[in-house]
């Protein structure tokens, strides 16, 4: 069977009569089937946070990355003058670069900024400019990956590593 097929979502599975063609069918039925084709490759987790002493103040940035349930990486970095929301940006660039040079084919990013998180996916508007540059610059990263990354909010304790390694970049 070709696994093309199985990375698509079966039109039918979902209607009430379901679909026709059960085991036959050359689309995936449900998440499950379709997690299984859609990620043949390196799929990595990236935990990200950005830090700002001040607001604007000296930035640092920290980021984990794991590969089924191991650590591949724990990146904390120095990157200079900036807010808050920046450090948060830079954050989720400099984790995809790394994930992508690691060999990933997709990565799921988790924040525990809800501001960025959202108007990464849409659902807030990014009015500062210098914002929008780095947005622009993780969607050009996105479209590196060989199946489109996910963006998830999580709380601050979830986030602890990387938490850490941003305080730490900042002193």
């Amino acid at each position: 069977m070709d696994d093309f097929y199985k990375t698509k979502l079966c039109y039918y599975y979902y209607t009430p009569g379901g679909c026709r063609w059960g085991d036959n069918c050359r689309f995936a039925h449900g998440d499950e089937e379709l997690r299984q084709y859609q990620y043949s490759g390196r799929h990595f987790l990236l935990q990200c946070d950005g830090s700002s002493r001040g607001n604007p103040g000296p930035s640092g940035i920290g980021y984990v990355i794991y590969e089924d349930n191991s650590i591949v990486a724990q990146v904390s970095m120095t990157i200079g003058y900036g807010t808050n929301n920046e450090a948060e940006y830079r954050a989720v660039i400099e984790g995809l670069q790394h994930c992508l040079n690691e060999g990933a084919s997709t990565v799921e990013v988790q924040l525990d900024s809800e501001l960025v998180v959202r108007q990464l996916n849409g659902e807030y508007q990014i009015r500062n400019p210098r914002l929008w540059d780095l947005a622009d610059k993780v969607f050009e990263q996105f479209e590196e990956f060989e199946y489109y990354p996910t963006i998830t909010w999580i709380d601050r304790q979830q986030n602890h590593r990387a938490n850490a390694l941003a305080q730490r970049a900042t002193g």
